[in-house]
């Protein structure tokens, strides 16, 4: 297990663009989560296998999925050309051990265009700004994604007024038309 779990933390740290900095961010990530440190890393190893396992079906829209992973819950997010593509990238996030559930947002066949990529981001970097810099309101507890005008948010509250704070921030704004909502509180 211990070997296992070594090449899985290189494999994280080879998959991950700013591969430099990204160990040191996780960890210092992890600290500061509601899920703790060792939650933290294995939610980082379930990430990056299914981020392995889906690389290896070679599928042209691989860029257009969104994945997610909080307490062994897997979101995820996007397009594929067909509902082959879909069943085999969720049949993947399913083989590792540690998953407990897969919440299946992936669309089929709809046109994304970069004007709708480029809006989204735009949307997600506010939303990413603004979460960072917000007091009462702990940003590494939350993974959010939006995908054509929807947001997609994923994670764990310290408590009740955490989580309708950030509800309601994330309803607020009007270039969305939809929030897909999957935060649990701490207990």
């Amino acid at each position: 297990m211990i070997k296992n779990r070594k090449n899985l933390f290189f494999l994280l740290f080879f998959l991950n663009s700013c591969a430099g900095s990204s160990i040191p961010s996780m960890v210092g990530n992890a600290y500061f989560s509601e899920k703790g440190f060792y939650k933290t890393i294995d939610d980082g190893l379930i990430y990056t296998k299914i981020k392995a396992n889906i690389l290896s079906l070679g599928l042209k829209t691989f860029g257009d999925i969104g994945i997610h992973v909080f307490n062994g819950k897997v979101l995820l997010v996007g397009n594929v050309n067909h509902s082959s593509e879909r069943f085999k990238i969720v049949r993947k996030a399913w083989e590792n051990d540690n998953v407990v559930e897969v919440i299946n947002e992936i669309e089929i066949n709809n046109d994304y265009s970069l004007i709708q990529k480029a809006n989204d981001l735009y949307l997600q970097a506010k939303i990413n700004s603004y979460l960072l810099l917000k007091k009462k309101i702990i940003f590494n507890n939350y993974s959010i994604q939006v995908y054509r005008r929807n947001i997609y948010v994923i994670g764990i509250s310290r408590n009740l007024e955490e989580k309708i704070e950030i509800e309601e921030f994330l309803h607020s704004f009007e270039q969305c038309d939809k929030v897909f909502n999957f935060i649990e509180i701490n207990k």
